[in-house]
């Protein structure tokens, strides 16, 4: 069974389509999304500055790209199999 995408997952998806410049229609199908979702996205994305529109394209900027970077690190991390012993454990509840 496969898992829904994170809003973080998302992000970095429509970001990296639009890195060289994109339609909305290429951000819909390339980020496996559909037109009421990506409307969402794109004003957010553009309120936080991680993306800008210029006519008739969307563009990652230079913060959108360092959001992916950042994201693709974490993912990195979080993918590592760490062994849980019971000192990891306290410290994972303790969080």
């Amino acid at each position: 069974m496969e898992s829904k995408r994170e809003r973080m997952e998302i992000t970095a998806d429509i970001l990296r389509v639009a890195r060289g410049g994109a339609n909305k229609t290429r951000i819909v199908y390339k980020a496996n999304l559909n037109f009421g979702v990506v409307k969402g996205y794109l004003e957010r994305l553009m309120s936080s500055e991680l993306l800008i529109f210029k006519k008739p394209r969307y563009y990652t900027t230079e913060k959108g790209g360092t959001y992916i970077t950042q994201f693709e690190g974490l993912r990195k991390v979080y993918s590592i199999n760490v062994k849980v012993t019971p000192q990891t454990q306290s410290l994972t509840n303790e969080l």
